[in-house]
């Protein structure tokens, strides 16, 4: 029987699944998943954690094994894991996330603090708290990445999509490919995400003055060969936070929680132990 069993729990009308070994009596650390992906994505990190903490990973709804019910947007996936943790009465927890899930996690560590105890994000991307000549140069490389797939909409299969987005993440032609098929096809299962990604309309408002409240022990990182997007909403994120580390990963880019769980995890574990 695999030590990490998929799990069900339902919150605010969806049921949600997650992985979680409840054998693991250790403080419970949380991840959250980007886009095109779901709790799996975390297995080998899960292992690689046990050690120091209890690991779940939750798939959000729409992707997954979780319902594909209500909205899709980051206000309604914060809920929900706010919901997650209360239902589960698992806090003060760790909160580890990547990509769109870093921006889930951020809403939700502002909106309920007291259920988290630190919080460690890879390459957030939702640029509400940028400085006018940030957003700037976000909004220019922000066309670059996602204008082929508004223009692909309705005209491109969903798999064309799914590789346009991958190879924009991984900031060079040719990455989808690149990738292990069975990455590769963990991300077209979740193909039906690019279009509600691209429609959603909820817009919180994370902003300079939300990110000075937060008062728990945050690490930010991105890869020094990320898309200049994620690299200023990630410094700008670990500028506004009062209690911040910020770190740039040599050599990597956004995808560097998939290409290198050991080395993503080790970094979670440093800053986790110094909490």
């Amino acid at each position: 029987m695999p030590k990490y069993q998929e799990k069900k729990i339902t919150v605010n009308d969806a049921q949600l699944v997650y992985l979680h070994n409840h054998e693991n009596n250790k403080t419970p650390l949380l991840f959250l998943h980007g886009a095109l992906a779901d709790s799996y994505m975390w297995s080998q990190h899960l292992i690689e954690l046990e050690d120091t903490v209890s690991p779940m990973a939750l798939s959000l709804r729409h992707f997954g094994g979780s319902s594909k019910v209500g909205n899709f947007g980051i206000e309604t996936h914060a809920n929900d894991v706010i919901a997650v943790i209360r239902k589960m009465n698992c806090s003060s927890l760790h909160l580890v996330a990547w990509s769109y899930g870093a921006d889930v996690a951020l809403l939700a560590v502002l909106k309920a603090p007291e259920l988290f105890r630190s919080l460690f994000l890879y390459e957030p991307g939702y640029p509400s708290h940028l400085t006018e000549d940030d957003l700037a140069l976000f909004m220019a490389d922000a066309q670059a990445m996602f204008g082929p797939l508004f223009a692909a909409t309705g005209i491109r299969k969903l798999p064309e999509m799914v590789e346009i987005l991958i190879e924009g993440s991984g900031n060079r032609k040719g990455y989808f490919a690149s990738q292990p098929e069975a990455v590769r096809m963990v991300q077209l299962a979740q193909a039906d995400t690019v279009i509600k990604q691209l429609d959603q309309k909820e817009r919180p408002d994370i902003n300079v003055n939300a990110l000075a409240t937060i008062k728990l022990p945050v690490h930010i990182a991105y890869g020094e060969y990320s898309r200049p997007l994620f690299q200023l909403v990630s410094a700008s994120a670990a500028r506004n936070i009062p209690n911040c580390q910020s770190e740039i990963v040599t050599r990597v880019t956004h995808m560097f929680p998939i290409e290198q769980p050991a080395a993503f995890s080790a970094r979670i574990k440093n800053f986790i132990r110094g909490v």
